[in-house]
């Protein structure tokens, strides 16, 4: 999954769901404000930059700093 920072804002806020996610075994980022559109999911996989992640992502390889869709399309490669 992929999420707007919006900035991460007071206390990291834009990336609080991170951690809950990953107690579920569920793989998410959150990308850039300056760098996707709030809202977009296009913009998000398209123009999005990763600005952090949680361990279940970074297991299957996101990183900061890569692109969403270089993200995206290495998972489902990972997968096939």
């Amino acid at each position: 999954m992929f999420f707007n920072d919006a900035g991460f804002g007071a206390d990291r806020a834009g990336a609080a769901a991170l951690p809950l996610l990953d107690s579920d075994g569920i793989a998410a980022a959150t990308v850039a404000a300056d760098s996707a559109c709030i809202g977009d999911g296009g913009s998000t996989l398209t123009q999005g930059i990763i600005s952090a992640v949680n361990e279940t992502a970074y297991r299957l390889g996101a990183r900061v700093g890569a692109t969403a869709l270089e993200v995206a399309r290495a998972v489902a490669e990972r997968s096939e």
